[in-house]
């Protein structure tokens, strides 16, 4: 099974060239398209309302990257690191959900990924590749001792789609 898995690897490999990782870039609650300020918006009422003070978006919350062709920026918002003022996390926690804002020309709309989005791959001619934080559910397809393998996305024609794991 892992003779075939770094086969299959290594012929995607020869086919689209080399793959680099790279990390999305920090943006601010400023430079956010409305789609992002609406959502950030609607979880500062959910502070208030609960009575805990303003939302508090912290570095690394809110990122940056041209993930679906159109050479616009499009953004990340992890939302296990947003908290409210009154509620701080004492320690950190296990990310189970980002929102990825995709530009489509005039605007952004959003898309939901499970856990948070750790690296992005680009190889030449293919698809721009997310590795979420989030594990496969699959662990018979896992090929690591231990079990624990994160899933990697695609964003094809708008969607988001498994596209392996890691």
């Amino acid at each position: 099974m892992i003779a075939r898995l770094a086969r299959v690897a290594l012929v995607s490999l020869l086919m689209t060239g080399p793959v680099r990782a790279e990390s999305a870039s920090p943006a601010t609650r400023e430079e956010a398209p409305a789609a992002v300020e609406a959502e950030l918006a609607t979880r500062q009422g959910l502070c208030t309302f609960d009575g805990l003070g303003e939302l508090v978006v912290p570095e690394r919350a809110l990122m940056r990257a041209e993930l679906n062709g159109d050479r616009s920026d499009d953004f990340i918002l992890a939302l296990c690191r947003l908290a409210c003022a009154g509620n701080l996390p004492k320690v950190s926690t296990a990310c189970d959900q980002s929102l990825i804002f995709l530009s489509d020309g005039a605007s952004h709309y959003s898309i939901r990924m499970p856990g948070e989005v750790l690296d992005i791959r680009r190889g030449q001619g293919a698809a721009t590749k997310l590795l979420s934080s989030s594990s496969t559910t699959d662990q018979t397809a896992c090929p690591v001792a231990d079990g624990v393998c994160n899933t990697i996305y695609e964003i094809r024609d708008g969607e988001l789609v498994e596209a392996g794991i890691e």
